[in-house]
């Protein structure tokens, strides 16, 4: 008879030693479905991740946060995550899912359904050399037990046992882009304005704002919103990489151009950032006047009201952006316009 249980001895700052109990999975235990008191675990995930124990607390916290297995987690998701949170160690910052939602879209796994890795946003890298492909990397599970060597205080009952199918759709109502589950939700996070990339280049200080999103009244379209808050387009962040709080550059633009918030049609929305991006690489000025050399501002056939970009004849710089956007304005919210979302900007500039 085999010895399935192994006894990992570590020692503390002070010297006092510790013993975390893992286990072999039994034959019908899987990472989907493990035994009461214990827990599944990859070891890729330490071997090439980084991980050890006690399990550290902030990748906890999320995952109770977005209702997501500890077993759901690919490697790229905990290396990418692990890597920015050291990152922001050394600069003095607090890193949380607010920070990571700004820097990463959290996506399904093509390779592995209901598992989950982290995508870059554009022009958002700080962490280079991740491997895309870890092969055979689900292989090598085991169990572990769980209790105050594992996890130090943390009460792991907040992390789901079963495996979760609805990450995203949660993951859009805690962060506004997608229709909410509820009426109203305030998401509290410490993040950064500008952007957290920026903040880890200039040492400034995060700040902490609330972020106040809601489902729209029975009487509320796109193009009539309450005093005080505006409507936004669920696929300008699930597909256009835009973020709270909102960028300046955009923000000015509208205002220039008397356009309102809602009459972008994603089409209009992806070629203005990925312009500007590629702009701020080359540590180039990108405005209206700029926008209007490379592309015509026109109205879109599809929804009256709304206004799309067409590139110029000889000057497409960027390429791959869809024609059209099926049912794009189905997801429709709303959010408070407050300095955490606008940061300084004046929104009455820009047309209700």
């Amino acid at each position: 008879m085999r010895e399935t249980t192994v006894s990992l001895r570590y020692r503390d700052s002070r010297g006092m030693g510790y013993a975390v109990e893992i286990e072999l999975p039994e034959d019908d235990e899987t990472p989907e479905n493990v035994r009461p008191v214990y827990c599944g675990a990859y070891a890729s995930h330490f071997e090439a991740g980084g991980l050890s124990f006690p399990l550290p607390r902030f990748p906890l916290e999320v995952l109770a946060e977005i209702k997501m297995a500890f077993t759901q987690m690919a490697p790229k998701f905990f290396r990418y995550f692990f890597g920015c949170w050291v990152r922001a160690q050394e600069e003095g910052l607090e890193f949380g899912l607010g920070e990571l939602m700004q820097l990463f879209s959290i996506k399904r796994n093509n390779g592995f359904p209901v598992k989950m890795i982290l995508a870059p946003r554009g022009g958002r890298d700080i962490i280079e050399g991740i491997p895309n492909k870890d092969d055979r990397w689900r292989e090598k599970f085991f169990v572990f037990k769980i209790n105050s060597v594992s996890v130090g205080d943390f009460d792991f009952e907040r992390i789901r046992r079963e495996w979760s199918d609805d990450i995203i759709s949660r993951l859009r109502d805690l962060c506004g882009s997608s229709a909410i589950s509820a009426s109203c939700c305030t998401i509290s996070a410490t993040s950064a304005t500008p952007s957290l990339d920026r903040i880890l280049a200039t040492g400034t200080i995060p700040l902490s704002y609330a972020v106040e999103i809601e489902l729209p009244e029975d009487d509320e379209t796109p193009e009539n919103v309450r005093p005080g808050y505006c409507g936004a387009y669920a696929s300008h962040f699930e597909a256009g990489g835009l973020s709270f709080p909102l960028p300046r550059f955009l923000l000015e633009v509208l205002a220039e151009i008397k356009m309102a918030f809602t009459q972008i049609a994603s089409n209009f929305f992806r070629y203005f950032l990925g312009c500007w991006v590629r702009a701020q690489e080359k540590g180039l000025k990108f405005g209206l006047g700029e926008l209007r050399q490379l592309f015509a501002i026109k109205r879109n056939n599809g929804f009256t009201g709304t206004m799309i970009l067409a590139p110029r004849g000889g000057r497409g710089i960027i390429e791959g952006i869809p024609n059209k956007d099926d049912r794009w304005r189905e997801k429709f919210f709303v959010f408070k316009i407050n300095s955490a979302l606008v940061g300084d900007f004046v929104f009455e500039r820009i047309p209700r």
